[in-house]
């Protein structure tokens, strides 16, 4: 892996990470706010919530489907993911 790919990597599994706080209740890390955006980038709220479900439930299952709704939140707010 090139040097460019292997910095690329990181930087998006850097941005998925979650810290358990319960047994399933995990919160952000880090959160990327867009250039004048209202809030904080919505894909990656909904990619730390995989995440932190994959890591509350058995390996055994597998993700059948995935149900969003957004909200508007300020850049500062804390997200937390009940599971």
């Amino acid at each position: 892996m090139s040097d460019s790919n292997q910095a690329e990597h990181e930087q998006i599994s850097t941005s998925l990470e979650v810290e358990q706080l319960d047994s399933n209740l995990f919160r952000s890390k880090s959160l990327w706010v867009p250039a004048n955006a209202r809030g904080v980038f919505g894909g990656q709220v909904i990619s730390q919530a995989l995440v932190s479900a994959t890591n509350c439930v058995n390996p055994n299952f597998g993700l059948h489907s995935l149900h969003v709704r957004l909200k508007d939140l300020q850049p500062d707010a804390t997200i937390e993911c009940l599971l």
